[in-house]
């Protein structure tokens, strides 16, 4: 029996023996058990409880009265209450009861509260064997030996804590909820044929993990009760990105290559990156810290009187490496300052399958932290929806980057036209390469140098 069996047997044995306590457990659903006859007889109680409370509501009324509903069995005297369960009233005089019939009129009124009328062990098993599913039928749980395990399993009344079994129930269902999303995401980053539908799955994944963080908060009375933070729509995507077809690995490694040598050959291109592509969007390191000293190269010019070119970048990457690592050799960085530049609208090109490899690569890494922390028993219920939440988000967040509005530079004009004029997105361009004058020696994905 693990924890979280213990906790849905003893939650459950606790509301057979006192069902009027699943009243205060509003907030917990059938579906957050694990059991499916644990589910289905936790909706049986609650079901019954409903019926009575209807049918005394139709009976009563809604008239208030102070005596039924506030002072119940205490006693008044004199006009002043007096507990029932300390004091009795002899030969008409308040006298205090001994501590052994305290003990014993407490544990009356603890029965009393917690029993609801015509619903016991008995009239559940009734309910029971009357249901036709035959499911229902079948499962051992649901018998009387199974109710019996149920009760045998809970403290006793007076020392059950149903509301902290609940919450137990209610964490574990949470994780397998979060692990379940976080398993989504990550089928998804492995097969989905497009980065649409890889990013609609991971929204509908982090619209499951705010949902969650709503219900584990709503637990605390001073709680922020914060609604889900706004999700980008899919008009605001980049099309670019939203469109065409992912890129094999390959692929994705010539357009990182041969951005970089446009970036060598113009660099007044970063102007029209900057806001979209990073140095960590690269899935090759040397690669993206080449790119990070280019940029360094090109935001300092006018300080420094020097412009983008191999050496000046070679210089740029020794000066960065203790921080962010090595970038590419000396003898590569020449090859690709030979290169004869494809212009601004390959470049383009190139950055864009940079970003769609970072959306997959950060989609990937995103599933296996939310799963991570999902089945992380040292964690906190509230740290696992604040983990997974920052990972989903952050996933959202680098293709809102992507699609920012300085990512309109980014659609570059054809020639002839003016920069600023957006042009149609398409993906069927040529292949993003580097053409040195002189025969490269060119990385591949596989090969990596």
């Amino acid at each position: 029996m693990t924890p979280r069996d213990f906790a849905e047997k003893a939650l459950l044995g606790t509301l057979l023996t006192g069902p009027a306590q699943i009243r205060s457990l509003d907030w917990l659903q059938a579906e957050d058990f694990r059991s499916p006859a644990h589910q289905h007889l936790y909706r049986v109680l609650s079901e019954m409880v409903a019926e009575h409370d209807a049918a005394e509501r139709d009976e009563d009324g809604e008239d208030f009265d102070f005596h039924r509903d506030v002072l119940g069995d205490d006693l008044v005297v004199g006009g002043v209450a007096y507990d029932s369960t300390v004091y009795e009233l002899v030969d008409g005089e308040i006298v205090e009861r001994s501590e052994q019939d305290k003990i014993a009129q407490h544990a009356r009124r603890m029965r009393e509260h917690h029993e609801v009328p015509g619903i016991d062990p008995v009239t559940v098993l009734q309910r029971l064997q009357a249901d036709p599913d035959p499911s229902v039928q079948r499962n051992t749980t649901l018998t009387a030996p199974g109710l019996h395990d149920l009760i045998a399993a809970a403290p006793p009344i007076h020392a059950a804590q149903p509301e902290a079994y609940g919450q137990i129930v209610l964490e574990a269902s949470i994780r397998r909820q979060v692990q379940a999303a976080g398993i989504r995401v990550g089928h998804a980053a492995e097969t989905s044929s497009d980065l649409a539908g890889m990013l609609d799955v991971v929204e509908h994944a982090l619209t499951e993990v705010d949902d969650a963080r709503r219900r584990w908060d709503g637990l605390a009375d001073t709680a922020p009760q914060t609604e889900a933070a706004t999700r980008p729509e899919r008009a605001a995507r980049d099309p670019l990105l939203a469109d065409g077809p992912r890129l094999d690995a390959n692929a994705q490694h010539d357009a990182e290559y041969g951005l970089v040598a446009e970036v060598l050959a113009d660099p007044f291109v970063l102007d029209e990156l900057a806001d979209r592509v990073q140095p960590r969007d690269f899935g090759d390191q040397e690669l993206g810290n080449t790119f990070r000293a280019a940029s360094a190269v090109h935001a300092q010019r006018f300080s420094t009187h020097t412009r983008v070119d191999a050496v000046t970048v070679a210089w740029e990457q020794q000066r960065q490496a203790p921080n962010h690592g090595d970038g590419l050799e000396i003898d590569e960085l020449a090859e690709l300052g030979h290169s004869i530049p494809l212009g601004r609208d390959h470049a383009h090109h190139c950055a864009e399958g940079v970003l769609r490899g970072s959306l997959e690569r950060l989609t990937a890494t995103a599933s296996e932290s939310v799963t991570a922390a999902a089945q992380h028993p040292g964690l906190q219920p509230s740290d696992v929806l604040h983990t997974s939440s920052s990972a989903l988000e952050g996933v959202l967040h680098m293709a809102r980057r992507a699609a920012s509005p300085a990512a309109q530079l980014a659609q570059t004009a054809q020639p002839g036209h003016s920069p600023t004029t957006p042009r149609a997105p398409s993906s069927a361009q040529q292949p993003c390469a580097a053409i040195p004058l002189h025969k490269p020696r060119h990385r591949t994905a596989e090969n990596g140098r």
